[in-house]
């Protein structure tokens, strides 16, 4: 006798799964609504948050920049400024070829102006003198200024002309400054005065999927999230929602500490945000000069954007960016969930505080959010091993014959967009 079920037999048991899963799927939703209206759950957005509302990704960005350049004819950013943005992407492109990466994959913004930084500092770096040989396309791209028509001054001067002594002042100031690092701060001044309009948001409309999210901070005990964008997306909702959004940004601005209102939405912009600017401080009579100053308002004349754009000092010391980071470790560990969206884990001092949060209570939970998450195998070059591996191997749950149950689940991965994301976990 055939054991086949029939066609009708087929579509029940398709359809007892399917309550079944639906069954599983508000289950797991209300758990997780009990969590928000706690206060247990801590967000983590990444550059994949604000994708969705059409904002670039990291990459993106240098191929607009390399793009505008390209277009460029001012005399301050000519062809100088444009070689120097290529080499510095060949030269991490190579670099990253050469680690098992693909040839066609441009560096993100936050590698090419770290690398930018450098160059600038290059002479000043302890490292500097067990370089056997810069690359000598690091001085081509900044050629020495020279005084322009020495030979005839000098003959002027060699006649009676001129002065020799200024003359010789111009060259000695010049030849020391050979290969120096103008062309390289103007790239990075470049860069970073570029990114607010990268990262500008014509219409609000296009991130309504996060607002879900924040209105989370109009429930009792508000909410916190934390960001490594520099884009305005969730003051721009709040503030369309009517929430409260509090960056805590004002009272250090006051001279105070980094602090935050009670209740709302309190927002911890980790690596600054183009809606505040730096300008140089004058210094005054009675007042420690603190090179510079920072405003909450993008629209200072001669400002730049106080944003931490760059690998190397996304823990610098200048502005409120260690005190914001520690709020976010000390918030971190009253949490029982985080839920990280659109965040590709490459920033080690964000890794790190995970790693101590996570291993300090077994009963600490992981939600991401990410289309682009590894999936658990074990890969066979050293770019498989970042900490999304880690994650990986240490939190899923896993049993070889023989042993004890597995570890319970500390890791749910939700390989969707921070849109279809954020709208499964029913908020």
């Amino acid at each position: 006798m055939s054991t086949t079920p029939t066609p009708s037999r087929r579509a029940e048991v398709s359809s007892a799964d399917v309550q079944a899963s639906e069954s599983a799927a508000d289950t797991y939703k209300e758990a997780l609504r009990s969590e928000f209206d706690h206060s247990t759950v801590l967000f983590l957005l990444g550059a994949g948050a604000s994708h969705d509302g059409g904002l670039p990704l990291s990459r993106q960005i240098t191929q607009l920049a390399l793009a505008d350049l390209a277009l460029t004819e001012t005399p301050d950013f000519g062809n100088g400024i444009e070689l120097a943005l290529r080499y510095v992407c060949g030269a991490l492109i190579k670099y990253d070829t050469d680690r098992g990466g693909s040839p066609s994959d441009l560096p993100d913004i936050e590698l090419v102006v770290s690398a930018v930084e450098l160059l600038s500092q290059k002479d000043l770096l302890q490292v500097s003198p067990f370089v056997d040989a810069w690359d000598p396309m690091v001085d081509k791209t900044s050629p020495s200024p020279f005084p322009a028509g020495f030979d005839n001054q000098f003959d002027k001067v060699v006649g009676g002309g001129g002065s020799a002594e200024q003359l010789l002042r111009q060259a000695i100031r010049a030849e020391i400054g050979k290969g120096n690092a103008r062309i390289w701060d103007e790239l990075r001044a470049h860069l970073v005065r570029d990114l607010r309009k990268r990262v500008l948001i014509p219409d609000i409309a296009e991130f309504s999927y996060l607002a879900p999210l924040v209105a989370l901070g109009g429930r009792r005990n508000g909410v916190t999230i934390v960001t490594l964008n520099y884009d305005l997306s969730i003051e721009l909702q709040a503030q369309h929602l009517g929430i409260s959004c509090d960056t805590g940004i004002q009272s250090w601005i006051a001279g105070s500490e980094v602090l935050w209102q009670p209740g709302g939405l309190h927002l911890l912009k980790l690596h600054g945000s183009i809606g505040w600017s730096f300008f140089d401080q004058r210094s005054e009579p009675g007042r420690l000069a603190e090179g510079l100053f920072l405003v909450a308002d993008a629209n200072v004349r001669g400002s730049r954007p106080a944003v931490v754009f760059g690998q190397r000092e996304k823990l610098r010391a200048e502005g409120p960016f260690l005190e914001i980071f520690g709020e976010f470790r000390r918030r971190l560990a009253l949490s029982s969930l985080l839920v990280v969206v659109g965040y590709s884990f490459r920033d080690q001092h964000v890794n790190e505080t995970i790693r101590h949060w996570i291993n300090g209570d077994t009963s600490r939970r992981i939600i991401v959010i990410d289309p682009d998450f590894p999936p658990p195998w074990r890969g066979s070059s050293s770019r498989d091993f970042d900490f999304r591996h880690e994650l990986n191997q240490a939190l899923l749950p896993r049993r070889l014959p023989g042993q004890a149950p597995p570890v319970p689940f500390r890791l749910d991965v939700v390989r969707k967009t921070a849109k279809e994301g954020l709208a499964d976990l029913g908020l």
